[in-house]
């Protein structure tokens, strides 16, 4: 009867000990898994955050790139602007001087045909 009471209560107790280290397995594997699901998470905001840093810092280079090609070409045209204002002032003082000689080249030959006359 003593040996049937141990040997049952031996068993409970196995049976108990089995249990709670079952219990503790699928505790620890379930934190694990937690530890795991985490882990990744924290590895896809990390990858998303560089992706975001990386575009935004290609969006500001481009954005330099184009001021920078806009401030060419405005500088560009303001040469192109004053050289054709140039050489359109030097046209018009050209015409000017060509004009005044032609209009002295006159009057020297009207003073000289009234003087032959």
């Amino acid at each position: 009867e003593r040996h049937r009471r141990e040997a049952k209560e031996r068993l409970r107790r196995e049976a108990e000990e089995r249990a709670k280290r079952k219990a503790e397995e699928k505790f620890r594997r379930e934190a694990e898994e937690q530890l795991r699901r985490e882990a990744e998470e924290q590895l896809r905001r990390e990858a998303e955050e560089q992706l975001r840093r990386e575009a935004d810092e290609r969006a500001r280079r481009e954005a330099e790139e184009q001021l920078r090609l806009e401030a060419e070409d405005r500088q560009r045209r303001e040469i192109e602007n004053r050289k054709r204002r140039e050489a359109e002032d030097l046209q018009r003082r050209e015409a000017e001087e060509r004009q005044r000689r032609e209009a002295e080249e006159r009057q020297r030959r009207e003073v000289e045909d009234r003087q032959r006359r």
